[in-house]
């Protein structure tokens, strides 16, 4: 994947951030072609020549954005979210070091956050996708899926939605399920995908 050079921003995060392990989380579980990891600095393909990069620094993450990337504001807000910097760590490590299971945990790695996803879509594919199979098992299918479906990207919802899901190697319900996601994505967008209730009836399609 080729070095980002365009537009740097620095989205910032209150710390502390325990920065190193969503990096490693995240590597875990990088599509192939799509995504990787090196240290950390993750970077992500937003089109044919168009790589976003977004690198951890001392006071925040720095983002740089290809000049060929249509919607900056769009790639920063997936950027927050993917890195989950709204968090208010001292209010999280408060509440959870109330638990005497998690005090200790807590004081020994504070700022711990809860990795994102790029898109909501997206992520509701690969949870799918990674039902009762292995985290490599996981994110070998979500290559295979955009290697087949999306050209190297991630498949457009419209495409996914008339897709032989199946074909990558899941189990037909698995695959129908995704279509279903992909099927109202399209026709709604995915805003419905933040009702935990609406999801939950999605997944058991």
């Amino acid at each position: 994947m080729r070095h980002a050079s365009g537009k740097s921003i620095r989205l910032p995060f209150q710390p502390p951030y325990q920065g190193a392990a969503l990096f490693a989380f995240l590597q875990g579980r990088t599509i192939g072609g799509l995504e990787c990891v090196v240290g950390n600095t993750y970077h992500r393909r937003v089109g044919p020549q168009a790589v976003v990069q977004a690198q951890l620094v001392e006071d925040g993450i720095r983002v740089t954005i290809p000049p060929a990337a249509i919607d900056q504001e769009a790639i920063l807000a997936r950027v927050r979210r993917l890195f989950d910097l709204a968090a208010d760590p001292i209010a999280i490590d408060a509440l959870l070091a109330e638990s005497p299971r998690l005090v200790a945990s807590v004081r020994a790695r504070p700022g711990i956050r809860v990795p994102g996803v790029w898109d909501p879509y997206e992520g509701a594919v690969r949870a799918i996708l990674g039902q009762q199979v292995s985290v490599t098992r996981a994110t070998a299918l979500a290559t295979r899926l955009c290697e087949r479906f999306g050209d190297g990207a991630f498949p457009a919802a419209e495409d996914l939605a008339q897709a032989d899901v199946a074909s990558i190697g899941v189990p037909g319900t698995r695959g129908r399920a995704v279509a279903a996601i992909a099927e109202r994505v399209a026709a709604e967008g995915d805003a419905w995908l933040q009702d935990a209730n609406a999801l939950r009836l999605a997944f058991a399609a």
